[in-house]
This record gives C-alpha cells, sequence and structure tokens, in this order.
C-alpha cells in the first residue's frame, strides 16, 4: 500500500469542490486521484476544523 501525497493546491481543490457539494467520485476524477485518497482527505479535514 502506498500513500499518496497531495500539494496543498490539490487540498484547496479538494475543499473547494466539497463545499460546491461535488461527489467523491467527481473530485477524484477531476483531480485524477481515488476515491479513498479523496475520502481519507476530507475526513482528515474534518477532524482538524
Amino acid at each position: 500500500m502506498s500513500t499518496t501525497i497531495l500539494s496543498f493546491q490539490n487540498r484547496v481543490v479538494i475543499e473547494t469542490l466539497h463545499n460546491e457539494e461535488r461527489s467523491l467520485r467527481y473530485i477524484a476524477n477531476y483531480l485524477g486521484f481515488s476515491k479513498t485518497t479523496i475520502f481519507n482527505e476530507l475526513h482528515r479535514l474534518n477532524s482538524e476544523y
């Protein structure tokens, strides 16, 4: 299992698209990451804020 490192810009895009109520699949396809990576990032963001 490898770890995906997201850039700050990717995190901003994830947060923006999530706030626009886009689906995990849409965000993952848009950025070229797996749905799991996006899910994990959103879960991490929600626990920090």
